[in-house]
């Protein structure tokens, strides 16, 4: 398939993924999007919440300790004690507060104390935490908590639009993050989706349709999204980068440039005006931290628990040094001390940098026992899915992976961490050791550091070198490391924590320990003195920007006093207008008071009244105005203050001004500085806002004082009405409804007062909170102008920097300019060493056409003689043809002669009535006589009998003439023919008592010897037949003699015909497609209807349909499922890893039942099959040599054995040979010697185990409960144990038939698998030969042979056993890929003449019975035809050789 159809392919599916997406968010906008009912939740509970987590260790109370530095923000990140503490203070919702409990998050770590409220203030963080200190949690909570105190999302049209983006480097940190977030999201309204790739999209846009808030991302997926125009970032709030560092160092940077600028994600910004962005890793390098600033605020928060890039102290480090050719048996030795309570390996990662070195390391771990699996980005994501998930589960203790498993994944029970090759810097080893200790717990690690150690240690002028280094001088370093990769692993070696372990005496410690702190002393005060130098370089360059700003300072302190004495003026002119209106008002209602009452009251009363309202308003007069002036005093105080602190504070600006300037290079610290300015002004604005507010609380209390002045005033008159009332209880009632509407007319006032002294405060309010604004606005203002100047400098400094480094380019591109005029001579030397090795060539090539010319010259000179040898032979073969023919003929002819021959006797004998008996006997014996001298001639003129008759011709009575009485011998094409002249005259009665006797004595020997010839001749043509041809001369060399059998070999061409084959081989992988996986499962479906018909009807009586249906499920399982799948037919289809070589039927009993469950171990049948027979087919040391095994049986035993292994060869030869493999395969990896005189070619049986010849090997016990034992159990006891329990004739039953079903498939399995290899037209071979090679190929070809085949029913029946030479070209291809190979290749070898073996299975049984037995042989193929190139010897050859 070329690139155009590949890119066409990919674009439809884009556009059908894409239109699936819009097609189901109009049905969301349509029908709504589909409610979560309880269901949904009770099974999201049971997959988020019961499996297993990291849970809380010992040393997790130790995180307190830990120290934590905080820089830059905005003021308000005030850290939290309690998750309690911060849902109070920052209203987070009650679902998000039962989610976080039913996490287990009782006490936040310090990352969460201090991210959390930071961000929930609106601020940009950047943070540098330990491994598994719960970063996940400190930034999805304030996620989770702004979406949902957000608004309600409504399904609508268009693009998706989330309001969060949480991106991470790699796939399965994305899809942890997800799980995290779901269970942050239960029982919420929040929904979640998770985009990576690897997989299909189609389910992740169905999560985008429906409308998720939240989006968890790797940058690659989510820019694809981007590109297709189904999400855009214009609603989102939130972005948050875990492992930050790696994403920007990683090849991310620009794809996370371009989501955030391209897409109309919204700018930096805080407290609500713009994107919060988020930053969280283990290890932060400066250079990373650098590069963040981009997508940062100004303002953002730096969080650091602990040393930046530090190992935690929870993991205990370990270091070896071990050489390449030991780090296999090291690991091997640290996973057997690695043990859990149980005994067993504990769970441990295993790091390499190669996938090549993962693969191997897994492979030799399952090998040796060990539960292993591996994961890297070789392999599909469904199977780095399911590899973590074994681990987790405990189904594989050991996983192996390179570095896409160090960051960030949280895998429960990891007590161990194995580095078996040394990351390449101090950033991956603090990550890969940080998959254990997490969350409080214990953990440890081993690395093998190798000869790393000897070079530092070689080292004496480590720092200087670093030290040049750093400061742009690489070169001597690089001289004394050669290279940039051993220079990172010195830097590596060296950021290693002063705790580690290495394995040295304690005085080397100590002199390391030592060394280490006078280096890290030296490096100390180098980074001083070059912030001196720094400072004091930036303090002059700043001097006159300090003084215009303290001129502006001044300035606008001066229009601050301005407006504080104007407002204060307005405040006191308000307040006695306000004072004097009041006044007003009361008399006015005094006076509308006293005419609506009507009536005069007396002196007495009247007069007491005036005195006591006048009294009244004279103390509200004197009070107002003690109160202003009181206030006017104290902002006139407040005023002075600061007028004697203005020159202190001018001098406190320029010392701040200086020190600002003192490292312009760093946001962080000039963040601090503004954070301090900005609290000193806050703690200002306070102080002023405490007396405003003691003030405030002063007039509260002359308020209520005045209060209570009225209520004794209220009092008193109640007293003097309730006495007026004594005098006066004569007057008229109406009197009492005056004084009732008095009271609720002065009520009335009362409120009213009260309501203009509240609206008073209201307006007082108001205007601070104007006035505060105002001061905000002009301190915002004043930070612009601060941030603007700050910027002018740093551009300054950066041209400064940009000339110096044109300045340094210049002397850089003079340097160039020397080296390339040295290397143009290096070069014109060079060229002219070339130009004379080429007319070397030259001469060379001219030698070696005049010698290839001569070589044709002779080719065709042999060519012509092998063409006129060939002629000869033809013309040869025609004239050999004709005289056979010739002699069939006569052969005939003669039978034929004979027959009438012996008439003409019989009726000589009947002579006529009269004749004498005398002259009839003697008619007899002369026609004898006659007959026997005509055999003669015969015998001469027809070969085929020359030898037969001589022996019969001896009969006397033959004339001189040659011919007998009574017949004329004449000439016909067949020989003589006797014809009777005689007349017939009548007969004696004698004579017929004789004829008898005649008759008998000449017809019946004639007819007997004339087939006897015949017999004869037949044997000497089949003799003739069988002569080899004289040997030929190929090339005009001297060749080993070829049998006309083997004459093909002579005349084929091997390496077109290897190239044709590997073409065709590599073609066939290249078409695998989900096609070929559905045929597999189409496969399965068949085997596991046949297991349903049998199984399901084994209960009835002993009967042949259900041991027939059992036994095809037991064969297609092995011959189709594990026969393919453990080749790794299915690796490039099998997108789950169900069906993969790594893992089925591999490491576990209970993967071995659900697979491929048989006799054999499918680990030592993966040895046997695999190894050893596909790739030393028809060998001595291949196990499968049936002429081989077959001869140990001797005399009759040659005879019978065969027929009766037919019926328990899987468990009495099969299933005890191949453990027998593995096991001897692993004492040749353990380099375990076998016993003395122990051929491992020899075949095992079960007889063979019992007589003690695996010894050594393994034992009885072992081969028992590992191989035939679990089996042997559950196809004869536990399979048919139900049915005990219903009826125990049922059970019997079902034993029975059971049993005749392994007969079966013992017999069907022979009966396919046997005659693959063995028959008298198939080679075998005295060397070995390289896989892949041409040889390789002819070898499959020539020593495998076919059954019919075409259609699945046929090659079902056959378990795909009839595409052997297909199968062993190509083992690693499909059921259906051989279905598709088999016509192509057969016409490869008709068009090559290499013979292509397809017959029936009948007639390939019969040939290998006939091999068993001894009655044939295979043919060997010849060595000197053999091809050189070809040739090898496997090691395990040259170590059996030895220890035999």
């Amino acid at each position: 398939m070329s690139a155009a159809d590949v890119q066409r392919l990919t674009e439809a599916k884009r556009s059908r993924e894409a239109a699936g997406f819009w097609a189901a968010q109009r049905s969301m906008v349509a029908r709504g999007v589909p409610p979560r009912d309880e269901r949904f939740w009770e099974q999201e509970e049971r997959e988020l919440f019961a499996k297993e987590h990291v849970a809380r260790g010992i040393n997790f109370a130790k995180y307190d300790a830990i120290e934590v530095k905080v820089q830059g923000g905005q003021g308000n990140e005030k850290a939290v004690a309690t998750f309690q503490e911060a849902c109070d203070k920052f209203n987070i919702p009650e679902e998000l507060t039962a989610n976080i409990v039913k996490c287990g998050y009782n006490i936040p770590t310090p990352v969460q104390k201090h991210s959390i409220p930071a961000v929930l203030n609106g601020s940009d963080v950047m943070v540098s935490a330990q491994t598994g200190s719960g970063k996940t949690a400190a930034f999805l909570v304030p996620i989770i908590t702004a979406a949902l105190n957000g608004k309600a999302r409504v399904a609508q049209e268009g693009p998706a639009q989330p309001i969060s983006i949480v991106l991470s480097p790699t796939r399965e940190l994305c899809q942890q993050i997800t799980v995290e977030a779901r269970r942050l999201c239960f029982r919420t309204k929040m929904r979640v989706a998770s985009v990576y790739g690897g997989v299909d999209a189609a389910p992740q846009l169905r999560q985008l349709a429906e409308g998720a808030e939240i989006v968890i991302a790797t940058p690659g997926r989510l820019e694809d999204f981007l590109e297709r125009g189904v999400l855009n970032m214009k609603e989102v709030k939130f972005l948050a980068l875990d492992e930050a560092d790696r994403m920007l160092d990683m090849g991310f940077e620009p794809a996370i440039r371009s989501i955030i600028e391209k897409y109309g994600m919204p700018d930096p910004g805080t407290g609500g005006k713009g994107r919060q962005t988020m930053m969280f890793s283990a290890t932060f390098p400066r250079e990373m931290q650098d590069m963040a600033l981009d997508f940062l605020d100004p303002t953002y928060y730096w969080i650091g628990v602990g040393t930046v890039g530090a190992t935690t102290s929870n993991v205990e480090q370990r270091f070896e040094n071990v050489g390449y050719e030991d780090k296999f048996a090291k690991l091997q030795d640290v996973l057997k001390n690695v043990t859990n309570e149980k005994g067993e390996t504990a769970r441990t990662i295993v790091f390499a940098n190669q996938k090549a070195v993962v693969d191997d390391i897994a492979y030799r771990l399952s090998s040796s026992r060990i539960r292993a699996v591996c994961m890297h980005g070789g392999v599909s994501q469904q199977q780095r899915d399911r590899a973590l998930e074994d681990l987790k589960s405990g189904r594989v203790s050991v996983l192996v992976a390179t570095d896409v498993a160090a960051r960030g994944l949280d895998l429960p029970g990891v007590a161990h961490v194995v580095n078996y090759d040394l990351p390449l810097n101090g950033e991956d080893y603090v990550h890969r050791i940080g998959r254990t200790g997490r969350i409080g717990n214990k953990g440890g690690s081993e690395s093998s550091i190798g000869a790393i150690v000897k070079s530092l240690q070689a080292s004496k002028k480590l720092d200087a070198e670093i030290s040049d280094r750093r400061s742009g001088n690489q070169g001597s370093f690089l001289n004394v490391m050669r290279g940039q990769v051993y220079l990172d692993l010195v830097f590596f070696v060296r950021s290693i924590p002063v705790g580690t372990i290495f394995s040295r005496s304690p005085e080397q410690e100590a002199a390391a320990a030592a060394e280490a702190a006078a280096k890290k002393k030296a490096v100390e005060e180098e980074k001083q003195r070059r912030s001196r130098a720094a400072a004091a370089a930036g303090a002059a360059a700043t001097d006159q920007d300090a003084a215009k700003r303290a001129e502006e300072v001044q300035k606008k302190r001066k229009e601050d006093e301005t407006r504080r004495r104007k407002a204060s003026e307005d405040e006191k002119k308000r307040r006695e207008t306000a004072a004097a209106k009041r006044r007003a008002e009361e008399e006015d209602q005094k006076r509308k008071k006293d005419e609506s009452a009507g009536k005069k009251k007396s002196e007495p009363e009247d007069a007491a009244k005036k005195r006591k309202s006048e009294a009244s308003d004279g103390t509200k007069k004197k009070e107002e105005d003690e109160q202003v002036k009181k206030r006017t005093k104290v902002s006139e105080d407040k005023e002075t203050a600061k007028d004697k602190e203005r020159p202190q504070d001018k001098e406190q600006e320029r010392q701040k001004d200086r020190e600002a300037q003192k490292d312009v290079k760093r946001p962080k610290e000039r963040s601090e500085k503004a954070k301090g300015e900005k609290e000193k002004e806050k703690e200002k604005g306070k102080d002023e806002e405490k007396q405003t507010e003691r003030s405030d609380k002063r007039d509260a209390n002359k308020d209520k004082a005045r209060e209570k002045e009225k209520d004794r005033e209220r009092s008193g008159r109640r007293q003097d009405s309730d006495r007026d009332k004594d005098k006066e209880k004569d007057r008229p009632r109406d009197r009492d409804k005056d004084k009732e509407k008095d009271r609720d007319k002065e009520k009335g006032r009362e409120k009213e007062k009260d309501k203009d002294k509240q609206k008073d405060r209201d307006r007082d309010k108001e205007k601070d909170r104007e006035r505060d604004k105002d001061q905000e606005r002009d301190k915002d203002k004043e930070r612009e102008k601060q941030k603007e100047r700050d910027r002018e400098k740093d551009k300054e400094r950066e041209r400064e920097k940009e000339k110096e480094k044109d300045r340094e380019r210049q002397k850089e591109k003079e340097r160039q300019r020397e080296k390339e005029k040295e290397r143009e001579r290096d070069r014109e030397k060079a060229r002219q060493r070339e130009r004379e090795r080429e007319r070397e060539k030259e001469k060379e090539k001219q030698k070696e056409k005049d010698r290839e010319a001569e070589r044709g010259r002779e080719r065709e000179k042999d060519r012509g003689r092998r063409t006129a040898d060939s002629d000869k032979d033809r013309d040869r073969d025609k004239d050999r043809g004709a005289r056979e023919r010739d002699r069939a003929r006569y052969l005939v002819w003669d039978i034929c002669a004979y027959f009438i021959a012996g008439c003409m006797q019989l009726h000589a004998r009947f002579s006529p009535i009269g004749t004498p008996g005398c002259a009839r006997k003697r008619f007899a014996w002369q026609s004898s006589v006659m007959h026997s001298a005509a055999t003669v001639f015969l015998i001469r003129n027809c070969r085929p009998m020359d030898l037969a008759f001589s022996a019969g011709s001896g009969a006397p009575g033959l004339r001189s003439n040659g011919q007998v009485p009574g017949s004329t011998i004449r000439a016909s094409k067949s020989g003589l023919l006797l014809s009777p002249e005689t007349s017939r005259t009548a007969e004696s009665p004698e004579a017929k008592n004789t004829r008898g006797l005649s008759d008998c004595s000449l017809f019946v020997p004639s007819v007997l010897t004339g087939l006897a010839a015949a017999s004869a001749g037949r044997r000497r043509q089949r003799r003739q037949r069988s002569t080899p041809t004289p040997p030929r001369a190929r090339g005009g060399e001297q060749v080993a003699t070829l049998p006309a059998q083997d004459q093909w070999i002579a005349q084929m061409n091997l390496e077109a015909f290897g190239k044709d084959v590997h073409e065709l081989g590599e073609r066939l992988k290249a078409e695998q497609t989900e096609k070929d996986q559905k045929h597999l499962y189409k496969m399965i479906t068949w085997s596991r209807l046949c297991a349903a018909v049998g199984l399901g009807t084994m209960w009835m009586r002993v009967n042949p349909v259900s041991a027939f249906f059992i036994s095809l499920w037991i064969h297609s399982a092995w011959t189709m499922m594990g026969h393919h799948v453990t080749h790794g037919g299915y690796n490039r289809t099998d997108q789950t890893g169900r069906y993969s070589s790594r893992g089925f039927a591999l490491a576990t009993l209970r993967r071995r039942v659900m697979d491929w469950f048989d006799w054999m171990l499918p680990e030592a049948w993966s040895v046997e099959h695999n190894q050893l027979h596909h790739y030393r087919l028809g060998e001595d040391s291949d196990p499968d040599l049936l002429e081989r095994n077959a001869a140990e049986w001797k005399g009759l035993k040659r005879k019978v054995m065969p027929i009766i292994s037919m019926f328990l060869w899987k468990w009495a030869y099969y299933s005890p040979n191949t453990f027998k493999e593995l096991k001897c395969s692993e004492m040749r990896q353990q380099k375990i010697p076998f016993p003395e005189g122990y051929n491992s070619h020899l075949p095992l049986t079960l007889s063979g185990v019992a007589r003690g010849d695996a010894k050594g090997i393994f034992t009885k016990r072992e081969l028992f409960f590992k191989v035939l034992g679990p089996y042997f159990l559950w196809h004869f006891f536990l399979l048919p144990l139900p049915l005990a329990l219903i009826n125990p004739a049922f059970y019997w039953n079902a034993v029975g038939n059971l049993f005749l079903a392994d007969v079966f498939s013992n017999l069907h399995g022979f009966i396919v698998v046997v005659p693959n290899h063995a028959g008298d037209d198939l080679y075998k071979f005295g060397s070995s030969c390289k896989p892949k090679s041409p040889t390789f190929y002819l070898r499959a070809v020539t020593s495998s042979a076919n059954f019919a085949t075409g259609g699945d029913v046929n090659d079902f029946m056959h378990g795909w056993l009839n595409y052997q030479i297909e199968h062993h070209c190509w083992p690693d291809l499909s059921m259906l890929s051989y279905q598709k190979g088999q016509p192509a290749l057969k016409k490869i070898c008709e068009t090559y003449g290499v013979p292509y073996v397809q017959e029936s299975v009948w007639i390939r049984t019969k040939k290998t019975m006939d091999i068993a037995m001894g009655f044939t042989k295979m043919r060997e193929y010849p060595q000197a035809w053999e091809r050189e190139a070809d040739r090898m010897v496997w090691k395990d050859s040259k170590k059996d050789t030895v220890v035999a």
